[in-house]
């Protein structure tokens, strides 16, 4: 059994599947205090449901566990506005956008209200950001994350979201910034983190500068985090941008064997296909990537990641 922890994260940033879960500083934070133990244990498999890490639950099974997670009388609202979350995600896969904005716009005025109550706790800030990050109201996301490390010098959280939305809105250097600002941080406390070495890398391929170390940034998170497929793709993306095509064909498959639904990996294999003279493979792979979810290709195929 797992147990949903005070702190959670969710992980939407750096094009990551959003079901992911991370204690990491990326994405969406649960603060606020959680049900009782006997609430988790009541929730948990439909929390599971809803999460749908690996992928293992059909649409309408992660959909019913995400509603049943809402509508539980236990749920505190942090729980309701991360299922809402999530669904929306479910939503998204199946390209029902019109439902996936209205769960996220719940979710956005769940963290309205908890801003309004305590307008000095940087969690709602950040909360809030991030679901506009997703809606790509980018103003109104910066915002927010300007306003969380005005409260917080010290969160990684706001300091990441800060940057993959800047990443989003091609502000390359101001992205190399902030993730920088956020590996100083990291290095101070507990660590650099293995998404931050992905962002720093990312960045700065996409800034065109410090070419050298975005490699060293890139190899460091593809073993720090034992080859995760979200690393493996930022690696991958500098080696196209580098003209490293077989390389970079190896690290889109490579994730591709650890994550087949991973679109951005799928994209890449596909944009890497088309410039080896594969053109009819590649456009499959990346017309199949985009029908899987085009806001995950494109954050990189914005930044240079095409044919």
């Amino acid at each position: 059994m797992k147990f949903i922890q005070l702190g959670l994260v969710i992980a939407a940033l750096f094009a990551t599947p959003t079901a992911a879960v991370a204690q990491s500083g990326w994405g969406m934070s649960m603060s606020g205090q959680p049900p009782s133990m006997n609430s988790y244990q009541s929730i948990d498999p439909d929390w599971e449901r809803c999460i749908n890490e690996d992928h293992e639950f059909a649409f309408d099974e992660a959909v019913a566990g995400c509603t049943h997670v809402i509508e539980h009388p236990d749920s505190n609202r942090w729980l309701i506005a991360a299922a809402l979350y999530y669904r929306s995600s479910r939503y998204e896969d199946e390209h029902q956008d019109e439902q996936a904005a209205i769960d996220l716009r719940r979710a956005a005025q769940i963290y309205a209200s908890y801003i309004n109550e305590d307008e000095h706790d940087p969690r709602g800030y950040i909360n809030r950001a991030s679901i506009n990050a997703r809606l790509e109201n980018y103003d109104e996301a910066l915002t927010d994350y300007d306003r969380a490390i005005s409260l917080n010098h010290e969160s990684v959280s706001a300091l990441v979201g800060r940057a993959q939305t800047l990443f989003r809105r091609a502000d390359y250097p101001g992205a190399v910034e902030s993730y920088d600002r956020a590996s100083r941080l990291g290095a101070r406390n507990e660590g650099v983190s293995p998404e931050v070495y992905a962002g720093k890398c990312a960045a700065r391929t996409a800034a065109r500068t410090d070419l050298d170390e975005a490699r060293r940034f890139c190899n460091r998170a593809v073993s720090n985090s034992r080859s995760a497929p979200w690393a493996l793709v930022a690696r991958g993306y500098f080696r196209v941008m580098q003209g490293e095509l077989d390389d970079a064909a190896s690290d889109f498959a490579r994730a591709l064997e650890r994550d087949a639904r991973y679109a951005p990996a799928l994209y890449g294999r596909g944009a890497v296909a088309v410039r080896q003279g594969r053109v009819a493979e590649g456009e499959a792979d990346m017309a199949r990537a985009t029908e899987m979810n085009r806001r995950q290709v494109n954050f990189y195929a914005n930044a240079g990641l095409r044919p």
